[in-house]
């Protein structure tokens, strides 16, 4: 009875970290509409939002380094949430451009490092203690929808809440990670054909989730020049934002059985095929409705390709290479690619105009989701996925 109690005691602890970390995560998403609120042009947007992604190269491999020299993710996190908390009110206090290019570069080197961090543990626990990772993640996108759809309200009144919340969510995630317990996962078995995964079948899963994600990341980021071109409320990119995050809801729900009908690989096809028809069905239309009920897409893009990779690491690379994968990953995925879509999105927005920018995305993702699949299908399955 007593171990029951610790484990559902645990459990909650990585609930309240899941909902807190995440919810604070909504904070870098209204980055653009902050930034676009003091007048700076999409390009400058583009290349001030980049700042985080080109953070992430930097970021990533630094705290899985420290994390594997102390031999402990919650110390690491402890350094991670402390510098957040001691960071993000130079982003808004600086006056310019530059002057916020440089601390929002100095934010969000600990800001990358929390989530990578969090979820290193946080799945590694769950699969030690057996539990289902993707009904835990359901509270991450409840923290983040939540906080992003009471701060798109706030916003309206003064940005200067938007830090305030930061500083709350950081502080309850500090104070709960200090009482953690964290689980290490078993070894797989170096000599099992059937538990191990191939580099091939990593990379391929790596480069058509990195277009995935550049192309959400790109099209989320200057979701507030659309609404803008579009003449309407600006409190509608705080709706899109909350949404985005219920919407990933249904899919953790059932993410473990799903995983189990198409695996891991065709995750990638589906978060593909998702954002493509996201962006094309959003450059038609106008009006405030239908365009919110488009977003609901988001439930497809980003969390199915997070989850594809992440929990293919988990499952199918030995312990001794998972933080190297996870690393690689984050830099890949979350930081390559955003860095590719927040540039060139702000550039080509210029230059051929907002609507047309997603009507191209659109085009592209969907093309690539069926090169995906017919890559994937080429592969030998030689393990179980």
């Amino acid at each position: 009875m007593g171990e029951k109690h610790n484990i559902k005691l645990d459990v909650l602890k990585y609930s309240i970290l899941e909902i807190f970390v995440y919810a604070n995560m909504s904070i870098l998403m209204l980055m653009s509409h902050y930034f676009n609120s003091l007048g700076f042009s999409p390009s400058q947007i583009g290349i001030l939002v980049s700042v985080s992604p080109v953070m992430v190269l930097i970021a990533n491999p630094f705290w899985f380094f420290v994390k594997q020299k102390l031999k402990s993710g919650k110390i690491t996190l402890w350094a991670i949430l402390s510098g957040i908390l001691s960071t993000i009110w130079f982003v808004y206090l600086s006056k310019g451009f530059f002057a916020k290019l440089l601390t929002f570069a100095l934010a969000t080197f600990f800001f990358n490092g929390g989530t990578p961090i969090t979820e290193s543990i946080v799945i590694s626990s769950m699969n030690y203690l057996n539990r289902d990772y993707g009904k835990l993640r359901i509270l991450g996108s409840i923290g983040f929808s939540t906080a992003a759809y009471i701060l798109g309200y706030l916003t309206k009144i003064d940005f200067k809440y938007m830090f305030i919340f930061s500083n709350i969510f950081i502080l309850i995630a500090l104070i709960d990670s200090i009482f953690l317990k964290e689980y290490e996962y078993h070894e797989i078995e170096e000599n099992s054909k059937n538990t191990r995964g191939s580099f091939l079948e990593f990379s391929l899963m790596l480069a058509f989730g990195a277009f995935a994600i550049f192309s959400t990341f790109s099209g989320n980021t200057f979701f507030t020049v659309l609404v803008k071109e579009l003449k309407l409320d600006p409190v509608v990119v705080g709706k899109q934002i909350s949404l985005m995050g219920f919407s990933e809801i249904p899919f953790l729900f059932f993410s473990k059985k799903i995983v189990e009908k198409i695996n891991n690989k065709f995750l990638i096809s589906l978060g593909l095929g998702a954002v493509g028809i996201r962006w094309f069905l959003t450059s038609y239309v106008s009006d405030e409705l239908p365009l919110l009920l488009i977003q609901l897409l988001q439930g497809l893009n980003y969390i199915v390709v997070y989850y594809a990779i992440l929990t293919y690491i988990h499952k199918f690379i030995p312990k001794r290479l998972r933080d190297f994968a996870q690393s690689i990953y984050w830099i890949v995925v979350t930081g390559l690619a955003n860095i590719i879509g927040t540039l060139a999105g702000g550039f080509v927005i210029e230059k051929i105009g907002v609507i047309n920018t997603y009507r191209f995305l659109g085009i592209i993702a969907m093309a690539l989701c069926g090169v995906s699949i017919i890559t994937f299908r080429s592969i030998s399955p030689n393990q179980v996925d």
